[in-house]
């Protein structure tokens, strides 16, 4: 399969491959594919409605997080994903 990128996508790509993200731009592309293929556009979002009663419930109980350890929960979970996906990635 052949694809044509404007420059800015193509010096993006290098750019991400250059910093370790991808070992190659083959696996970004495959990277960025499969994302877009794992989220639907056009998804409903009911089924994060019972997950936004369940968290309001919980400040109304005052079990709420501070803004600042909020944030950084999530930092951390991101971190932990994307050491996760480039173990995936580099071991194959």
């Amino acid at each position: 399969m052949q694809i044509t990128l404007d420059k800015a996508l193509q010096d993006w790509l290098a750019d991400q491959v250059a910093k370790g993200r991808f070992v190659s731009i083959d696996e970004a592309v495959a990277a960025s594919v499969v994302m877009l293929r794992n989220h639907d556009l056009d998804e409903d979002c009911d089924w994060a409605l019972p997950q936004v009663d369940e968290g309001l419930a919980e400040l109304d109980r005052g079990e709420g997080v501070p803004g600042k350890a909020a944030f950084e929960q999530v930092r951390q979970r991101l971190y932990i994903e994307e050491f996760r996906r480039r173990l995936v990635f580099t071991r194959r």
